[in-house]
């Protein structure tokens, strides 16, 4: 697998591994500095990630809330990031299962997840 320096793609794919929408920036933070760390070779970009990488990932976020593709909330204090494209990707999969699979049934709104 290769490795990219877009935050957007690197918070879906983490998204979609914890099999979650919401994220701590805080853990994404710790999971970005081991991702830079090991990738940094490969791409240079990731330099500014290797040690602390808050600052520099907030400003990201806030161009990436300013396009709609994330949504930044807090919660006790903490600020959460929200991945929209994580749902968008969930039913694009349902219907491509249901379109293989006439026994795949349609979703129902008990089939969203409960954050």
């Amino acid at each position: 697998m290769g490795s990219t320096s877009d935050i957007y793609t690197l918070l879906r794919l983490y998204g979609k591994k914890q099999h979650r929408t919401q994220i701590s920036v805080e853990e994404f933070c710790n999971y970005l500095i081991k991702y830079a760390q090991h990738y940094v070779t490969e791409q240079p970009d990731l330099a500014k990630y290797t040690k602390t990488p808050r600052e520099s990932l907030l400003q990201e976020l806030d161009g990436l809330a300013n396009t709609n593709k994330v949504i930044l909330k807090e919660e006790d204090g903490n600020p959460i990031i929200v991945i929209s494209a994580y749902f968008k990707e969930n039913v694009n999969a349902r219907y491509k299962q249901m379109a293989t699979n006439p026994s795949v049934p349609f979703p129902i709104p008990t089939d969203l997840p409960k954050d």
